[in-house]
């Protein structure tokens, strides 16, 4: 368990930690995905450390309350020191500075096709101090538009995950140390 436990933090680091860096969504414009099932593909890589396998699933999106730039994990009672948007006619690109208890993670994402049919982020986050040995990690993540949601899935449903079991009781393991 113990040397596995590097894999397993640079997937956290990864899934979990990817969209950490990403700025408020109240701070920066608002990035809907258009409504129905997309199919997710994530990569992730650390230097130093073996990458762990891609990890994809299906997840029905509603529009109407989705933001790819709002994140998952952090508390937004503690504001970002930086937060900034920045739209091209091709890509847009996401910075922030942000804090998590002693570790300062600044993140880079840079968002490529549209949010209705595909896009690409390339998410970067550098963590210092190092967050569990990780000084970088960094993230592919693909998404594409399937069609329409299955009757009554809501908002957030997954299905087809296939994610690593001992990155998985890990990440729970997290959650419930943090309630």
């Amino acid at each position: 368990m113990q040397t596995r436990q590097p894999t397993i933090l640079s997937l956290i680091a990864g899934l979990a930690l990817a969209t950490l860096a990403l700025p408020s969504a109240y701070a920066i414009d608002k990035l809907p995905r258009k409504s129905g099932m997309w199919e997710m593909k994530v990569e992730t890589t650390t230097p130093g450390q073996p990458s762990p396998a891609p990890t994809s699933w299906q997840v029905c999106i509603d529009g109407k309350q989705d933001d790819i730039a709002a994140p998952n994990s952090r508390d937004s009672s503690k504001p970002c020191a930086k937060e900034e948007m920045k739209r091209s006619a091709n890509e847009i690109a996401i910075d922030s500075v942000c804090k998590f208890d002693d570790i300062a993670a600044t993140g880079h994402s840079v968002i490529t096709g549209d949010l209705d049919s595909s896009y690409r982020m390339e998410n970067t986050t550098r963590f210092d101090p190092p967050l569990h040995g990780v000084k970088i990690s960094t993230s592919v993540t693909t998404g594409k538009w399937l069609g329409p949601c299955k009757a009554a899935q809501p908002h957030g449903g997954m299905s087809g995950a296939r994610l690593d079991p001992e990155a998985i009781k890990q990440l729970q393991q997290s959650q419930e140390k943090k309630q």
